[in-house]
């Protein structure tokens, strides 16, 4: 009786359903203590992250051998391990031994169960434990009011100007039973943090620290960012930078290229500007120094640009120079680059001359008109430029043109042929009194550039050397015994060897002499050498004084003819009587 009295305690305290009944009976054994199977497993509060463990034996309590087969956990902070190859026979007093472990992931409860087959039958066994640790309640200071971000929320700022900031205060507390550490951090660009304290980023349980995020938008458009709270405990930045912001096109490095363009033509660009931002702008100057490039449209400004918005500006190059050619436009506060080439313009057709022939007789005044063979595409301007050689050591300052001087300037517009001086085609000039060539030369330009050909076509003119050319006959001073001749010609050669005089008696008078050769080579020789004499050519005034024996009035008249060189000239008369 004795023995089965203690058999039938063993079985009391292992949980067996009869005192007297045979076979095996289980007991649940956690870390070194028996709890009832209903009991379970309950684990000490652990921090997120960390793990404890449970050590877990199932003993054979009865007088039969029993069979584990079995053995899972569900709860996914739960995990089971150091389990036997199963299925497993306990015999009496024999157990089986395994761990079940707790990870908690939060500061929830967290519940499961082992499930344990023991001779075909399952038995639950309650597994509960409680994660512990920081619990961190982020909120927005700023707002009104004031509000919660969670995990994975949005921290929203106002829109703001490009280069301003806008400003919120974050307040970071811990919840939870235990202390936390913080790492505010932001990651991307346009945000920042200020304020952070460093003493206070580990905070104990109901700590709370500040700091600010500011929003300093340096692009225009919606603008995002995130804030790390933690590793795990990440906010959405977001806020819209604002402004104006004005693109140029075409524009390639702060450089506007024309293509290359002949001289004396024109090659135009619009330059296109559009606001690409979202707020209103305007254009208030626009500017291009005086150059080879110039704005070729009228401009009624400012220009209103508003968000999308465009205006364009015509820009014109007209290259006065071969070669590479700069300039600046300024708008506003923007200055841009100005490059083209100015290539040489075409060559210019033939030339010729119309008007005035090979030779000029001396004074006249021949004009001369100058022609293209075809159209030239490009307004011309030429200079038309007159020189004399003269057979002589002298010029004759009087051979020019009748707008004076020697050069007269022309136009030839374009798309004709006929050179225009002034306001007519043609330009006279004076051929002057001294023997020599008159050579006309001609200059081309396209705005300022010389297109003259190389060599030109000049017209030459022959001022021939001649007999002298008398044109009048005068008598100067008068006396009883005595009269002046003034004789007045020329000598292109600036050469008079010999002047002879013929006088006709008056009616009922009788002339000793009738004719009188004088030798005036020496007094012409030294009237030519003269400055006096160069300023009007081979033109001369002589003077001759005629004494008379007897009667004052036996001569009737006095005609007069010189020679040279070249032959004798025309008589010239006057009458006495």
């Amino acid at each position: 009786m004795k023995k089965s009295f203690l058999r039938m305690m063993i079985l009391a305290l292992a949980g067996g359903v009869s005192a007297f009944a045979a076979g095996p009976q289980y007991a649940l054994i956690v870390n070194g203590s028996q709890t009832p199977f209903s009991t379970g497993v309950f684990f000490p509060g652990t921090a997120v992250g960390a793990t404890s463990t449970a050590t877990v034996v199932i003993v054979n309590q009865g007088d039969g051998a029993g069979t584990v087969s079995a053995i899972t956990a569900t709860g996914s902070s739960y995990q089971i391990s150091g389990l036997p190859t199963l299925p497993k026979t306990l015999q009496p007093n024999d157990n089986i031994a395994f761990f079940v472990s707790f990870n908690p992931s939060s500061t929830n409860l967290a519940t499961g169960s082992v499930t344990v087959t023991l001779d075909n039958t399952p038995t639950a066994i309650p597994l509960k434990g409680q994660g512990t640790g920081a619990v961190l309640r982020v909120e927005n200071l700023t707002a009104s009011p004031v509000t919660t971000i969670s995990a994975d929320g949005t921290l929203s700022f106002p829109n703001t100007d490009v280069g301003k900031s806008a400003t919120i205060t974050m307040r970071v507390t811990n919840d939870g039973e235990a202390a936390g550490t913080i790492t505010p951090t932001v990651v991307g660009s346009n945000f920042a943090l200020t304020n952070v304290i460093p003493q206070q980023l580990t905070l104990s349980p109901h700590a709370s620290t500040t700091f600010n995020v500011v929003f300093t938008p340096v692009n225009i458009g919606a603008l995002t960012a995130q804030l790390l709270i933690t590793n795990s405990f990440a906010i959405n930045l977001s806020g819209t930078g604002q402004g104006a912001n004005l693109t140029f096109s075409p524009v390639t490095n702060g450089v506007i290229l024309f293509p290359n363009t002949a001289v004396g033509s024109s090659a135009a660009v619009t330059l296109t500007i559009t606001n690409t931002g979202n707020v209103a702008t305007s254009v208030t100057s626009v500017g291009v120094p005086k150059s080879a490039f110039s704005i070729s449209s009228t401009l009624a400004l400012p220009l209103n640009l508003p968000p999308g918005g465009t205006a364009t500006i015509g820009l014109l190059f007209t290259p006065n120079a071969v070669g590479a050619l700069t300039s600046t436009l300024v708008i506003d506060s923007k200055t841009f680059n100005l490059q083209g080439v100015g290539s040489a313009p075409a060559s210019l057709p033939a030339i010729s001359f119309s008007g005035a022939g090979d030779t000029a007789t001396p004074l006249q005044q021949p004009a001369v008109g100058l022609q293209l063979a075809t159209t030239y595409p490009q307004d011309l301007t030429g200079t038309l430029t007159l020189t004399f050689t003269p057979d002589s050591f002298a010029d004759d300052p009087n051979i020019q043109f009748s707008s004076g001087g020697r050069t007269v300037s022309f136009r030839i517009p374009a798309n004709t042929t006929s050179a225009v001086f002034g306001q007519s085609n043609q330009v006279p000039f004076s051929a002057g009194t001294v023997a020599g060539m008159i050579t006309l030369t001609p200059s081309f330009a396209v705005n300022g550039v010389d297109v003259t050909p190389k060599p030109v076509t000049v017209k030459t003119i022959q001022i021939a050397s001649s007999a002298p050319v008398l044109r009048s006959l005068q008598i100067g001073t008068r006396t009883a015994s005595s009269f002046e001749l003034l004789i007045t010609g020329y000598a292109t050669s600036r050469s008079v060897s010999g002047l002879v005089l013929n006088f006709t008696p008056s009616a009922g008078s009788t002339l000793s002499t009738t004719s009188i050769p004088v030798n005036s080579d020496s007094a012409f020789s030294s009237w030519y050498q003269t400055s006096a004499s160069q300023s009007v050519g081979s033109q001369f005034t002589a003077s001759l004084t005629i004494t008379l024996g007897g009667n004052g009035n036996a001569v009737q008249s006095v005609s007069v003819s010189a020679s040279n060189a070249k032959g004798a000239s025309n008589a010239v008369s006057v009458n006495l009587q």
